[in-house]
């Protein structure tokens, strides 16, 4: 594999990690579930104890929303 491939690659993975960060989640990562959104405008799932945050990322609920 040439240096230049290598950079491709690089460059690939960036435009994708940046189009995974700026798009909200759809589903629930764990059972599938499409997301809600309560009064707040923050997406949640119905079914468990997450809620969306930025970047992607989900935090565990002591109490479902």
């Amino acid at each position: 594999m040439a240096y230049q491939q290598l950079l491709d690659v690089l460059r690939e993975q960036a435009q994708y990690r940046r189009q995974y960060v700026e798009t909200p989640p759809v589903a629930c990562p764990d059972d599938g579930v499409l997301l809600d959104t309560n009064s707040d405008g923050i997406l949640h799932c119905p079914m468990g104890h997450y809620i969306a945050q930025v970047a992607g990322q989900w935090v565990t609920r002591a109490t479902p929303v």
